[in-house]
């Protein structure tokens, strides 16, 4: 069964790590690999964000996906 779980710093390392993934990359509109320290702002200024929810889904005790 998939569960979701709302995003929290925990997750900014294994997010960015999907984000740069070849296959992930070649879907988007720009496909460069992005640093570190782009996703890290990026993603604590949207965790800070009212308008915006980061949702980790779980395959089990598994990390499979984010929304």
């Amino acid at each position: 069964m998939v569960t979701l779980k709302k995003a929290g710093q925990e997750d900014c390392q294994t997010i960015f790590q999907w984000r740069n993934h070849p296959k992930v990359r070649e879907h988007f509109f720009d496909v460069r690999e992005i640093t570190y320290s782009e996703h890290s702002k990026w993603f604590e200024e949207s965790l800070q964000r009212n308008d915006r929810i980061i949702l980790i889904a779980y395959d089990g005790p598994h990390a499979v996906g984010v929304i």
